[in-house]
């Protein structure tokens, strides 16, 4: 078994959000790919990444085993779009996993055409015969030997800098009475919001798993979780398109947003995991994983009579679905869990 190596070419316009996704051989090839025809996917360039920061070229690699065998293309997509997906790029050729055999087509090439400019008309060789009724579109390279008959331009809408020879027939307006009533709304279109979902003195454990569905396009900001810890401790924070359900025990069906070191808050206060930049479009939905490396349980969640994947809490903008408690490292999983804490987000 071998790793699956996507080269890409992304000449033209790369930008945050770009991803690979693995399909069956050609379902993109009208173009677009609808939710659910991949089957895993990676980012070639993160959510949130500065513009202008997105490589043009490179590659990404799928573990070995993530692929089952059969024939598969793979497409280089946006983020910027709700399904279906336009295709930005896509491979020279589907490429074969086969069962038992190490033989597989590793290298995939990439390309995004880019539309060549139009040529520009070629210059008369000869002077017209007679004069056009249109002045040239550029200057002439030397003054004209006799003013013009016609004043220049209009007078400008503005008054001049200096004040007029002569005093104006009419006075200027005075001032306004009274300043602005209202300030203007634009500072409130990214209000920090949030949502939590308990507080109990839940089970612990290394990690914990969850659903997130957008109402409204939102952006992720941070998780805060419930730990009865005081220390300092490692968090990694994971994200999955779709739902949880089939992915519980395989890593290379997410990707990494967030790993780093926080110090616990104790019971019954959020401790937050901060930085995060994760963008839900309006209608669909991610999974989050946080787990907490070692062999101490730190992570509180609790068990609830809910069905996993179903809706435990919401408001305008969002719900929150339940999801499962996790050993570390893709370990053992258990449903019907609800993990503690609170979700912060913008719209």
């Amino acid at each position: 078994d071998e790793d699956v190596v996507i080269n890409f070419i992304n000449a033209y316009d790369p930008q945050p959000g770009d991803w690979i996704g693995i399909t069956a051989s050609g379902a993109g090839d009208d173009g677009w790919i609808q939710e659910g025809e991949y089957i895993t996917y990676a980012y070639v360039c993160r959510v949130g990444a500065e513009p202008g920061s997105c490589p043009g070229r490179g590659y990404v690699t799928f573990s070995a085993g993530l692929i089952a065998p059969g024939s598969w293309s793979a497409y280089l997509l946006t983020e910027d779009c709700p399904a279906p997906y336009k295709v930005k790029a896509k491979d020279a050729k589907s490429f074969r996993i086969f069962d038992g055999s190490s033989e597989q087509y590793e290298l995939i090439e990439m390309r995004t055409p880019r539309t060549p400019a139009p040529s520009p008309p070629p210059p008369t060789s000869l002077p017209t015969a007679h004069p056009t009724a249109l002045p040239t579109a550029l200057p002439t390279a030397l003054p004209t030997s006799h003013p013009a008959s016609l004043p220049t331009n209009p007078p400008s809408a503005r008054p001049t800098e200096l004040p007029t020879a002569h005093p104006t027939s009419i006075p200027t307006s005075p001032p306004s009475a009274r300043p602005t009533q209202h300030p203007t709304p634009s500072l409130t279109q990214n209000a920090a919001k949030s949502l939590d979902t308990l507080w109990d003195a839940g089970i612990l454990n290394a990690g914990t798993m969850f659903e997130v569905v957008a109402k409204k396009n939102i952006r992720i900001t941070g998780i805060d979780i419930h730990t009865p810890s005081s220390d300092q401790f490692g968090v990694r924070v994971y994200e999955s398109r779709g739902g949880i359900s089939g992915k519980e025990n395989y890593s290379g069906l997410w990707i990494k947003v967030k790993q780093g070191i926080v110090r616990g808050a104790g019971d019954s206060s959020p401790t937050p995991i901060e930085g995060l930049s994760s963008f839900i479009r309006a209608g669909q939905k991610k999974s989050f994983y946080i787990d907490t490396p070692g062999d101490v349980s730190r992570v509180r969640y609790s068990p609830v009579k809910i069905n996993t994947g179903n809706i435990y809490k919401e408001n305008a903008d969002i719900q929150l679905l339940v999801g499962t408690g996790n050993d570390s490292n893709f370990g053992n999983y258990y449903t019907e869990r609800m993990w503690n804490g609170r979700i912060h987000y913008e719209l």
